[in-house]
């Protein structure tokens, strides 16, 4: 896969990962007002439908349905973990939340490498590398911020200081 062209799934992947920091970032606003437990429910119930009408629409022929694996799918992998996310958002900025899921790729890559023996080709080690590097361009702002933060409270100390040695001096 790593030769091919870019394709139709391509864009689809740039949709989804355009869509999902919109969800990722209005997840960060709602996560503060309401609890999560119910926004998580709230989130499923869609998830829900919307799943059940594509499968209705596919009808695959099945010869059995794997039920616990449906169930634990649902719940943990599904449920479980969107309510993880909305604990997490709520004391999470959405940026750092988003640099979070941007690492998903990466890894899945490592994690590949070290079960699976997969071994990443230009291309993949191409999209690793571009990647990490917009996750750590992503943090520069953040930390410059804080940077000037701390200089000023710095600074804001050090002419407090100034300030009540003249006074004592007088």
């Amino acid at each position: 896969y790593d030769r091919d062209r870019p394709n139709r799934g391509d864009a689809w992947t740039m949709v989804t990962a355009v869509t999902y920091a919109i969800y990722i970032i209005r997840l960060g606003v709602v996560a503060r007002e309401y609890r999560a437990l119910p926004l998580a429910v709230v989130q499923m119930i869609p998830v829900t439908i919307l799943s059940a009408i594509w499968v209705g629409a596919q009808r695959p022929h099945i010869p059995y349905w794997p039920w616990w694996t449906l169930v634990y799918l649902g719940l943990f992998t599904t449920a479980g973990t969107t309510w993880l996310q909305t604990i997490g958002q709520k004391t999470v900025a959405a940026p750092q939340a988003a640099m979070i899921f941007t690492l998903e790729p990466v890894f899945a890559a490592v994690f590949g490498f070290i079960f699976m023996r997969e071994v990443l080709g230009q291309w993949g080690m191409f999209g690793a590398g571009m990647i990490l590097a917009a996750t750590v361009m992503s943090q520069i702002p953040d930390l410059l911020a804080k940077a000037g933060e701390r200089k000023t409270a710095a600074t804001d100390e050090n002419q407090m200081n100034t300030d009540q040695n003249l006074k004592m001096n007088r």
